[in-house]
């Protein structure tokens, strides 16, 4: 009733199937172009942004982490570079 195709399976062998799958070379056809769906540019953008108001803790959750992340890098950086620049003026000094 729910299904259009039934697969009886036993020790997770199959033992019966009520549509088997057959290859028909005659019905291939491999120069089909494929029709891509398309969204305007609007409604793409009223979807997002109403995605983004309904999950808000979720988002601003996702904005801190994004903000760790990039000091955390920012913060490395600046430790090589001034570590480096020390390096330079202690090797001047020998």
């Amino acid at each position: 009733m729910y299904s259009t195709r039934i697969i009886k399976l036993q020790d997770s062998k199959i033992i019966d199937d009520s549509n088997p799958f057959k290859i028909d070379n005659k019905k291939v056809d491999d120069n089909k172009k494929v029709k891509r769906t398309s969204m305007n540019l609007l409604k793409a953008f009223s979807l997002s942004l109403n995605n983004l108001l309904t999950k808000k803790r979720r988002t601003v959750l996702t904005e801190f982490e994004g903000n760790i992340g990039i000091i955390g890098i920012e913060l490395i950086l600046s430790v090589s570079t001034g570590l480096q620049n020390y390096m330079i003026k202690f090797k001047k000094i020998l």
